[in-house]
């Protein structure tokens, strides 16, 4: 089953968005991101956090689940508890906006939960995030930006299609491997070791 799970970040706007939120089959609001859905009249399966930011309106109406423990964020209470509901295929929405610390911690968190669960994404209204082992083939147009952001300071990438190349490359920065560009229909990514790699695709 998937699970889309929205993020208190900066609520989407696209269509795109709009429609992933309206169709999902699991829909889960961390914390305050519920006052946005109920703006809309989407009204979440489940609401999650440790609720420092629902209106006690919302949380007569909504019946939300109190997870207090402090050692995790929201998102991460969120993914857990549709993981342990049997959820096997994720969409994140709203991660970013706002705060940066949390756009950033949020976005990263996405390669811890590639460890349990090998269907991760985070869309926005500007681009998709996927978390993808290597070695992995997408399909692409020519003049996409792609940036690709990996924590594995010992593999060495090799790419094919994208307009500045990687020939077995260690990707030793967050930004060594960001704002690339591909040359064809399709881009390809390899390494050696196989290694985990978080890869952006920019929305036209």
């Amino acid at each position: 089953m998937q699970a889309v799970i929205l993020a208190n970040g900066e609520f989407p706007k696209s269509q795109k968005c709009l429609d992933i939120l309206k169709n999902a089959p699991f829909l889960i609001a961390c914390d305050g991101a519920v006052a946005s859905l109920h703006a809309l009249q989407f009204k979440p399966s489940v609401v999650i956090g440790d609720l420092d930011s629902i209106d006690s309106h919302l949380k007569a109406l909504y019946n939300p689940i109190c997870v207090s423990e402090q050692n995790s964020n929201d998102l991460s209470k969120a993914f857990f508890y549709a993981l342990n509901k049997g959820c096997d295929d994720f969409i994140f929405l709203g991660l970013n906006g706002k705060r940066e610390d949390h756009a950033l911690a949020n976005t990263f968190l996405l390669l811890e939960y590639f460890k349990f669960c090998q269907k991760i994404q985070a869309i926005s209204d500007y681009g998709l995030f996927r978390v993808l082992e290597t070695p992995f083939t997408l399909s692409s147009f020519k003049g996409e930006q792609i940036s690709l952001f990996s924590l594995d300071l010992k593999a060495q990438f090799t790419s094919k299609n994208l307009k500045y190349p990687l020939k077995n490359l260690r990707l030793k920065t967050l930004f060594s491997g960001s704002l690339n560009e591909a040359t064809d229909g399709f881009f390809s990514l390899s390494s050696t070791p196989k290694s985990v790699v978080l890869v952006y695709q920019k929305f036209l």
